[in-house]
């Protein structure tokens, strides 16, 4: 029987119940598919506890995204730049948009951005930035109708309970030859591997399903979408993101990178860090689909 506030899920991409444990963080058990490898988390938080941990700032906070706004930006810049390879600025629908970090730099580059998040306080934030953005789930009654040139979801596909399902929506709301593009860790890096249960990304209360590159590919082709490119994702983070972050892995190691590293310097400057556990798609809706 599942515990309050949880329920027990079976695999998002094959259907199977069968499973072997994987790895465990804060109370919760990673597993992984007997039937096709996908690692996820079998009894998880159910929606309306997922719901509060939003709107409660305890998943995805609001002040840490406004905290990291600046070499957001620039990351985003960085990936619109790959997407304009393959697609002019037309139309664009951002999931999981937070506080519009990514929908203001769409509208810089060109774009006509509008952005879904559940986090209330974060849409709000990005309205009050003159942005378009609606809280709640997508599909979302407020772009009924609307089609899109482009749909991005930056670290949005690993939060979602049914990713396929998502993912068919997403192939319905683009306009044929347009693009979906996604970030998502990459649970068959060399990273996640050697790390185990202190990878960084993992967070099970939040993060319901672990892909590989296979896994992302299966779940864009399973949604009728055309692979363009996948690949290493990496971003931009400041020198004091990084530090706190190796703190993560090792207290010894952040330590003495603190020790080097001024506060105000480690704020200030920006590097470009890719680890390689993060994977990137950009797929096409096909001309007649």
């Amino acid at each position: 029987m599942s515990a309050a506030g949880r329920i027990e899920v079976s695999c998002a991409l094959c259907g199977s119940d069968a499973s072997t444990p994987h790895l465990e963080r804060d109370g919760f058990q990673v597993v992984r598919c007997a039937g096709c490898g996908l690692r996820y988390v079998k009894s998880r938080l159910d929606e309306g506890s997922l719901e509060a941990e939003y709107n409660d700032q305890k998943a995805s906070p609001t002040p840490y995204y406004l905290e990291t706004a600046p070499e957001d930006r620039r990351t985003f810049l960085d990936r619109l730049a790959r997407l304009e390879r393959h697609r002019a600025p037309g139309d664009l629908l951002d999931l999981g948009c937070g506080p519009g970090t990514m929908l203001a730099a769409a509208a810089e580059r060109g774009w006509r951005p509008v952005g879904v998040d559940l986090n209330r306080t974060s849409v709000q934030h990005a309205v009050d930035q003159g942005l378009e953005a609606h809280a709640g789930l997508f599909p979302h009654p407020a772009l009924e109708a609307r089609a899109f040139d482009a749909v991005t979801m930056n670290d949005f596909i690993e939060h979602v309970p049914d990713p396929i399902g998502i993912l068919r929506q997403v192939h319905d709301v683009l306009r044929p030859g347009g693009l979906a593009f996604l970030t998502t860790p990459d649970a068959g890096s060399l990273v996640a591997r050697l790390t185990g249960s202190s990878w960084l990304h993992l967070k099970p209360r939040e993060h319901l399903n672990y892909f590989d590159r296979g896994d992302v590919r299966r779940l864009a082709e399973a949604s009728g979408l055309e692979v363009v490119w996948l690949g290493a994702m990496g971003r931009r983070r400041s020198l004091r993101v990084v530090r706190d972050r190796l703190q993560g892995y090792s207290r010894l190691v952040g330590a003495v990178t603190g020790a080097l590293l001024p506060e105000g310097l480690a704020a200030r400057t920006h590097v470009p860090i890719n680890l390689g556990d993060e994977v990137g798609l950009i797929a096409r809706r096909p001309e007649g689909s």
